[in-house]
């Protein structure tokens, strides 16, 4: 993700990061089960869905302690 992509998260409403970051955690779960059965050979997508959510968690943790 972006910087500037980033910066547009933020001004997101918590409901919609919260669905986000639901689909998101979804797609990690199923690249990762892809992975244990040999479907995918590249780990880079995986990588970009787990920074992708750890950055949606960063935000919602921001604001749930009112920064």
């Amino acid at each position: 993700m972006k910087k500037n992509e980033f910066n547009e998260m933020r001004k997101k409403p918590m409901p919609e990061l919260e669905h986000e970051l639901e689909k998101v955690s979804a797609r990690v779960r199923a690249l990762k089960a892809d992975i244990a059965m040999g479907k995918v050979k590249s780990l880079k997508e995986l990588y970009g869905a787990q920074k992708s959510a750890a950055q949606l968690m960063t935000v919602l943790e921001e604001r749930s302690s009112g920064q």
